[in-house]
This record gives structure tokens, C-alpha cells and sequence, in this order.
């Protein structure tokens, strides 16, 4: 099984991040951010458990949470402030 690490790390802190910035916490707009945030992080893909746990600790850096995180405030404030849905 082949996954991208980032894409689980996304799926959890997003809906955080989003609350956090008091935005709409919809299907779309959860997954508008999930979208964008993975398309602006290089991916880490594995296909083992060793390779699983060697890219962890890359990801878990002082730099690489910031580059996450950073990716990933952003990505939500650009869906913030264009959501693709009408109004509520």
C-alpha cells in the first residue's frame, strides 16, 4: 500500500485549523482545504512501515511542522475567503 504521509496529517489538523480561523467547516470547504494543502506540500509518499517512520521524523522537524502548518493556515484562509458554495 502506497500513502502519502501528508494526506493524514491534513485530514486531522484541518478542521482544527479551520475553527480556529472561524470559518465554515462544510464537506466542501473541508476538503478545498484538505486539497490545497496537499497541492502545496511536497509529497511523502511510502510503501513500508520503515519508510513510514523515517519520513515521520522528517515531517516532525521544528521546520517541517512549520512549513505544515504554514501550508496549511494558508490554504484555509484562501477557502475562507472564497468559498465555493453560496452564503449561509
Amino acid at each position: 500500500m502506497i500513502v502519502n504521509l501528508y494526506e493524514d496529517a491534513v485530514r486531522r489538523r484541518a478542521k482544527d485549523v479551520m475553527q480556529q480561523l472561524g470559518m465554515c467547516e462544510c464537506e466542501i470547504c473541508y476538503d478545498d482545504v484538505c486539497a490545497l494543502t496537499l497541492n502545496s506540500l511536497p509529497p511523502k509518499y511510502v510503501s513500508s512501515t520503515g519508510g513510514e517512520v523515517f519520513s515521520q521524523l522528517s515531517i516532525n522537524t521544528e521546520q517541517g511542522q512549520a512549513e505544515f502548518m504554514t501550508a496549511l493556515y494558508s490554504s484555509a484562509k484562501k477557502v475562507h475567503d472564497r468559498p465555493r458554495h453560496k452564503a449561509k
